[in-house]
């Protein structure tokens, strides 16, 4: 797929910022973008493959109207020998940043906390990343 084709220049995506009410609704926009994302990708992946394979645009396009995953994933397989969910994590669930802090030896033997931004290829969807980061929700810190 992508993982192996150096990029001509940097990814472009829409963002927002939004100031959301509650930490529950926080967590089911991200979750919906996620999913957004897989939908997308596994879209994508299936309409490229098939044009690298010599269909056109529109004749990829209309193969594609209409399926589920299941049978996206089966296209994948079955044509071009590709497990989807052995695909590189970035590409089946995009990248959630995040602030975190960190220790950092600001001079021999002195530590100081500092701010940095996080970089990850996780689930936001189930328990276990927000689990493991409370903080992020307000939960603890």
């Amino acid at each position: 797929m992508g993982s192996e084709t150096a990029l001509l220049s940097a990814p472009a995506f829409d963002a927002r910022c939004v100031a959301y009410p509650t930490a529950a609704v926080l967590r089911d926009y991200l979750s919906w973008r996620q999913a957004d994302c897989h939908v997308n990708n596994q879209y994508n992946a299936c309409f490229w493959a098939l044009v690298g394979a010599g269909e056109s645009r529109e004749a990829a396009q209309a193969a594609l109207k209409g399926t589920l995953a299941d049978a996206k994933n089966e296209l994948l397989f079955s044509r071009f020998g590709i497990n989807y969910a052995t695909l590189p994590a970035i590409e089946r669930r995009g990248s959630v940043l995040y602030r975190t802090r960190e220790l950092v030896e600001v001079k021999p033997g002195v530590l100081r906390p500092r701010q940095r931004v996080a970089t990850e290829h996780e689930d936001v969807i189930g328990e276990a990343f927000w689990a493991a980061r409370p903080e992020l929700l307000g939960a603890a810190s």
